[in-house]
């Protein structure tokens, strides 16, 4: 696609989007954040974990997408922040990012709004007066101790750290009864399938109930095209699974039942 090359070198036709989204936008926070004691703050889309950067092709010459161009810049912002920290480290300025809100009613929304704007500036006055900051952080089973001594490290002297919400990391053997009525209902499913089990990063009522000694397992068969970005689809606005996914979970389901 031709075009013609701003001053930054970026191709206009492919680059504005990440000229626009990150390099102006760092371009107008340095004579802000270069004053004693100022404070800046990159604000980035919920959606930039689902587009990582290609480094070898920055403007998407090869595989053009308007929207993973705007996902990749805003992770740029969130690159560009963490590198600046490590910068300015040292010299009272304080570096920050921000997620205000998401979905909000404005005019380059397209959409359902899922956020107010008073929501999103609710936020972002909070991250510029608040004295603490909140941090979400999860560790694998058997490694908090040593989650939480990097946390103390990055910290430094002079900040204290308490809890809003703490849980434990939990795990469990895959086998029993159980998990056997899993394996064997799938496989009658799905013959050439296999059982792999995992750890899961979200929340879990498995936590509570292993304070009574109850064992848990987490079951949803689905089974999915190869060609189809199930984890990109994830709390997005067209969040959804083929019918015939859910006609195989049903009917792993209805074994599995059977069988226990």
């Amino acid at each position: 696609m031709p075009g013609r090359v701003n001053r930054r070198g970026m191709s206009s036709a492919r680059g504005e989007r990440f000229s626009n989204e990150h390099l102006g936008y760092s371009e107008q926070c340095l004579p802000v954040i270069e004053q004693p004691g100022g404070v800046a703050w990159d604000v980035y889309d919920q959606r930039l974990h689902r587009m990582a950067l290609d480094f070898d092709d920055v403007m998407l010459g090869r595989d053009y997408d308007g929207g993973r161009a705007y996902c990749q810049s805003k992770l740029a912002q969130i690159l560009f922040t963490f590198d600046l920290a490590a910068q300015l480290a040292g010299t009272g300025i304080t570096v920050s990012a921000l997620h205000p809100a998401t979905f909000m009613p404005t005019k380059i929304v397209a959409g359902e709004p899922r956020s107010t704007v008073a929501s999103g500036v609710e936020a972002t006055l909070h991250q510029v007066t608040a004295p603490a900051a909140q941090v979400d952080g999860r560790f694998l089973p058997g490694f908090e101790s040593e989650f939480l001594d990097e946390i103390d490290q990055l910290l430094g002297p002079g900040v204290q750290r308490e809890f809003v919400n703490s849980a434990i990391a939990l795990e469990t053997t895959f086998d029993g009864d159980l998990a056997q009525a899993m394996t064997s209902a799938l496989l009658q499913a799905d013959p050439a399938g296999k059982v792999v089990p995992y750890c899961m990063p979200g929340g879990t009522d498995a936590k509570q109930f292993s304070r009574l000694g109850i064992r848990c397992f987490g079951f949803s068969p689905l089974r999915l095209p190869p060609d189809l970005d199930f984890a990109g689809l994830f709390h997005g606005i067209d969040e959804r699974v083929p019918v015939s996914a859910l006609e195989f979970g049903t009917d792993v389901l209805d074994r599995f039942i059977d069988l226990c």
